[in-house]
């Protein structure tokens, strides 16, 4: 069944839909509080209940992260780890206070779409070899959260990621031992790596 709108047919479907975006606003408006009658709603009380959705579930698109980020707000780390089982930090230095290790990464990009992108920004475009990241921890903070992955990476990758990027690269033994007693940044991602360590002894 089609209906006529001057020299425009629409399918009967399509007419009931047009007819539900006119209607719903004026339902909207008169079936507003008292303190609407005299002025009308705004387009902020009007949409105020899409606000309870929580941000940033609705507000971004997962990719390759398998987790949803907002970028330029959100921040990435790789936890990558050798075949001797040494995990990757970078090394910087402040004036005038003890240097600090981190692993690489950082804040997500507009053209990030994968941890290897965000990481490629510390280690260069070796990283796209490094296959099989794995989301291992989220850290929500105040204004943004922490997305840390893990994947291993081979030791011939990453000298040619010291000598493409001129990055104070190294290598720590991932174990309580060889972690002690280093000053590991962010704090979340340090307790990640403590973690990793005790559960690879096992139970006592």
């Amino acid at each position: 069944m089609n209906v006529n709108f001057g020299n425009i047919e629409l399918p009967a479907v399509a007419t009931l839909v047009l007819a539900c975006c006119i209607a719903l606003p004026i339902a909207l408006v008169c079936g507003a509080s008292s303190t609407w009658r005299d002025r009308g709603p705004t387009w902020g009380e009007l949409l105020g209940p899409l606000r309870l959705l929580q941000w940033p579930v609705w507000a971004a698109a997962r990719y390759e992260f398998k987790w949803p980020v907002h970028r330029g707000i959100d921040r990435v780390y790789g936890l990558l780890v050798t075949e001797t089982n040494a995990v990757v930090l970078v090394r910087h230095h402040r004036r005038d206070q003890h240097p600090y290790l981190t692993p690489p990464g950082g804040t997500i990009q507009p053209a990030d779409e994968s941890p290897a992108d965000v990481v490629t920004h510390t280690l260069g475009p070796v990283t796209h070899r490094v296959e099989d990241w794995t989301l291992v921890d989220v850290e929500r903070k105040a204004g943004h959260q922490e997305l840390v992955y893990a994947a291993r990476i081979r030791s011939a990758d990453l000298d040619m990621a010291r000598a493409a990027t001129g990055q104070r690269l190294q290598t720590i033994p991932l174990s309580s031992e060889g972690l002690a007693h280093l000053e590991l940044h962010p704090h979340g991602v340090a307790r990640v790596l403590r973690q990793m360590t005790t559960e690879q002894r096992g139970p006592m």
